[in-house]
């Protein structure tokens, strides 16, 4: 039974690394937190509600019913004194009076009050939907710069391995040299020292690109390997000054909604017209000289209209709110335009220094190459030492890392553009 229950951990783990996400692109990670990310639940939530909302606001047109029942005693009643004719009494209503009675009113116009009730509620949902989306975006920028952070230790690792692999090939020789009397121990020292050396920054690149899956874990809900393998972007430069984020269309929509709330506003003046019905049952009834239970029945239109928008200048006062907010609106668009279209230029900027970097790489690693071929000969003949040999290998790994640097900054800088332009 034992052996059945390591076989199955054994099974439950290899499976568990299976599904792990190996192989990791830019654009697999922002689709996992699109998908995954709790806000983006929040968004679809917030959507959902908007039926309800809406439909909450609609029914206000639906024939609008309610019942009323009323018991009461008063200490008077309208009644006829009696009069001076033989055989004529009229008999005073009772001071307990009882009513029962079924109110229906039917909008008929309303001067569009449910109407920009509506808009207004839909705005609203629109604006908490991208206010949640603009949150979300915000992430996603640090998602990106995790990624590229990532990938940067990534490259730094391989290449210090590959660089800690040459100097074990030449520490392999030394010592075999030293044993024959032909190299002194200091040469070997050398080496070692240089190893260890490398293998810190590799442990340290190592740790940098674990912290950088973990984040990408917490924002995209995935779970990564910790061998998996970031994939450098090499995106294209597509260079464009129009703004398109979340944020700026956040100002759109709310620039919108001022209009929807003035509408709403000012339709509280316009005229309201219903029709109304009433149906009961009580004592008395329509008749307040009977002193019986009696049913009746009231129907009519009803008209509503508050003048006071008319002489206390609600019409432009309203205006003049909503003019005020949308100045202000408009003033914060473009300052956050503006800001974006700096830091846009700042990180094209970078791009296009970066390229120009990389192409003095490339001469350097040419011309650095060559000198660790010629420093390799010359050790091997005994012309140099291990010490002399190291030096022209650190210069190599150094541009080598830098080249590397250089390129992942070169794409972070185009990755970011994006998304401050909103592409």
């Amino acid at each position: 039974m034992k052996n059945f229950k390591y076989i199955g951990l054994a099974l439950f783990f290899f499976i568990n690394k299976m599904n792990a996400q190996s192989i990791i692109s830019l654009d697999d990670c922002y689709r996992w937190q699109s998908e995954n990310h709790p806000l983006t639940a929040q968004i679809s939530a917030i959507n959902k509600s908007e039926k309800w909302q809406v439909q909450q606001v609609s029914r206000q047109n639906w024939p609008q019913a309610t019942l009323n029942g009323q018991a009461s005693w008063q200490s008077d009643v309208s009644h006829i004194p009696n009069l001076p004719f033989p055989g004529l009494v009229i008999e005073s209503p009772s001071k307990d009076q009882y009513k029962l009675n079924l109110d229906i009113a039917q909008n008929i116009y309303d001067g569009g009050m449910i109407k920009a009730s509506k808009k207004t509620v839909q705005q609203s949902i629109a604006l908490e939907a991208k206010q949640v989306e603009a949150n979300l975006y915000a992430i996603k920028e640090q998602l990106c710069r995790a990624y590229f952070g990532g990938l940067l230790a990534q490259e730094q690792v391989q290449i210090l391995k590959y660089s800690l692999a040459d100097l074990n090939l030449k520490k392999d020789k030394v010592e075999k040299l030293v044993k024959e009397g032909v190299a002194i121990a200091s040469q070997a020292l050398v080496l070692d020292a240089n190893i260890i050396e490398i293998q810190q920054q590799i442990d340290d690149a190592e740790i940098k690109k674990k912290n950088a899956l973990v984040f990408i874990e917490s924002v995209t809900g995935k779970t990564l390997a910790e061998e998996a393998k970031l994939i450098n972007p090499l995106s294209i430069p597509q260079y464009d000054k129009t703004i398109n984020r979340p944020e700026t269309q956040l100002l759109s929509l709310d620039m919108a909604n001022q209009e929807n709330i003035y509408q709403l506003n000012i339709s509280k003046n316009f005229p309201k017209v219903a029709l109304f019905g009433q149906v009961g049952y009580g004592r008395p009834g329509l008749n307040f000289l009977s002193n019986q239970f009696d049913p009746y029945a009231i129907v009519g239109m009803r008209l509503n209209w508050n003048l006071a928008g008319m002489y206390l200048g609600s019409f432009k006062r309203e205006r003049a709110i909503k003019d005020l907010k949308l100045d202000k609106i408009k003033a914060l668009s473009t300052s956050v335009n503006n800001a974006y279209k700096v830091r846009a230029d700042q990180e094209k900027n970078d791009a296009e220094r970066m390229k120009k970097v990389i192409e003095s790489d490339n001469e350097l690693i040419r011309i650095r190459t060559q000198l660790v071929k010629i420093a390799e000969t010359q050790f091997q003949q005994g012309i140099i030492n291990s010490n002399d040999y190291t030096i022209e290998s650190n210069a190599l790994l150094k541009a080598q890392i830098l080249r590397a640097v250089h390129d992942i900054q070169y794409q972070q800088s185009l990755a970011i553009y994006k998304l401050i332009i909103g592409q």
